[in-house]
């Protein structure tokens, strides 16, 4: 596992997020960054004093960015603070999952979830996840009013048929769950169908969460992943396919 931090307040709250995951994932860490003064150092000293017994190691590279892209070849996860300002594109271009810290918060998992066309990567992230932390998992799948009744006044739509279409979004969603809730019948699963964009939905969800997961694409984090990586209040993490 590796993090890649600097001296800043950020880049030991990244350290300490990656350190108590390692613990859980009983794995080594390596701590990533430029050779700024006291910086790595710093940061090391101060993440042994919580967790003595984790190995880590670090490592210095004055060409942070291209040095995290190639560590993730090996890596199992990637963590970097989201105020790092090459974050988006690690994020974009990483071969492993990263994790975006902005505040190492507590609550549940949340996985934002595409139910007609679920991503089997960051589900199961997601799912081992919040079997590690014993937490319960979100499952978060926005829907939006169907094509015809979309430019049409809120009001406007019966009410029998929105809650008819919500229904078959709700059997959608369970559908794309079974097998992931036969697998993992420990973790406690909440599914959570909401009418409105994906990017606030997840947002939103953030609130209360210790992590959000989003599957990522070949062509980058796309416009949902760039918004709650931008406006989320808990880590992210995204899952190449």
């Amino acid at each position: 596992m590796v993090a890649g931090v600097d001296g800043s307040v950020q880049g030991l709250e990244t350290a300490e997020w990656a350190a108590a995951e390692a613990q859980r994932r009983r794995c080594a860490l390596r701590l990533m960054g430029s050779g700024l003064p006291g910086g790595l150092d710093g940061v090391l000293a101060a993440v042994r004093v919580r967790h003595p017994a984790l190995s880590m190691t670090t490592q210095r590279d004055e060409r942070p960015q291209s040095a995290l892209l190639s560590a993730s070849a090996g890596a199992g996860l990637l963590v970097i603070s989201a105020m790092n300002r090459d974050a988006r594109r690690i994020a974009a271009g990483a071969q492993c999952p990263v994790v975006l810290v902005r505040e190492a918060t507590a609550g549940e998992i949340v996985l934002g979830l595409d139910a007609r066309h679920p991503a089997a990567t960051a589900t199961g992230f997601a799912f081992d996840a919040a079997q590690r932390q014993g937490c319960r998992l979100r499952v978060v799948h926005a829907w939006r009013l169907p094509a015809p009744v979309k430019g049409r006044a809120r009001y406007t739509v019966l009410e029998e048929d929105r809650a008819e279409w919500e229904d078959e979004e709700v059997q959608v969603l369970h559908d794309a769950l079974r097998r992931w809730r036969e697998k993992y019948a420990e973790v406690d699963v909440l599914p959570d169908v909401r009418l409105f964009t994906a990017s606030w939905a997840l947002v939103n969800a953030s609130s209360h969460a210790g992590l959000v997961v989003l599957g990522r694409g070949p062509d980058g984090l796309g416009p949902v992943g760039h918004a709650v990586a931008e406006f989320a209040e808990s880590p992210v993490a995204f899952v190449p396919a």
